[in-house]
């Protein structure tokens, strides 16, 4: 992979980073990092809300146009694969390949990907099914040189960043996945 400087990072996100954005900055700049963040409540890579003025494939095109050169985060695919579980006419694979497509389609721009994790039990949004994403997530490294994954859900897994609703964290939560995230990603992608 060439040398990118990930001192600058662009990360796409969903209700998770959107709920968050000043923290999520400070802790990328606490690691040395300057992070543009465009999230959304509800995002999702291929579905539009209404109100959002991007979906996750939108946003990555957009930003890619601008010729960005450092880094990307993504922290979709809570929404997506709930989607997908709800009878969307696409699979998980599809979603992530048209996200690293929109990024970069000659797989060269370093990805960092954060998995998913809920701590429901039933419904779309079950924990199950954020299972079924990470495991899309893990065959999706065949495809693309430049991904590399963020095993988020090991973290959640143990209880140290508590959630409000089993989707959503707490202040505390997303204070500890704030951290977690900025620092994976220099220990992933090292800073020069």
């Amino acid at each position: 992979m060439p040398s990118v400087d990930c001192s600058l990072v662009v990360h796409i996100g969903d209700s998770l980073t959107a709920y968050t954005v000043r923290a999520l900055t400070a802790a990328y700049a606490d690691v040395g990092v300057t992070a543009t963040i465009d999230a959304f409540g509800g995002r999702a890579i291929l579905q539009k809300l209404p109100d959002d003025p991007h979906t996750g494939e939108d946003a990555a095109i957009s930003i890619a146009q601008t010729g960005f050169a450092g880094c990307w985060v993504v922290a979709l695919g809570t929404n997506d694969t709930a989607n997908v579980a709800a009878g969307a006419g696409y699979t998980r694979g599809d979603a992530i390949d048209a996200m690293m497509t929109a990024i970069d389609a000659t797989a060269v721009a370093p990805v960092l990907w954060v998995n998913t994790f809920t701590t429901r039990d039933d419904g779309y949004w079950a924990n199950d099914n954020m299972v079924l994403w990470n495991e899309a997530l893990v065959a999706a490294l065949q495809r693309w040189p430049n991904l590399e994954l963020d095993d988020w859900a090991a973290v959640a897994a143990t209880g140290v960043a508590p959630y409000s609703d089993g989707i959503h964290h707490t202040s505390a939560g997303n204070d500890v996945r704030n951290a977690h995230i900025a620092q994976a990603l220099v220990d992933v992608f090292p800073l020069p």
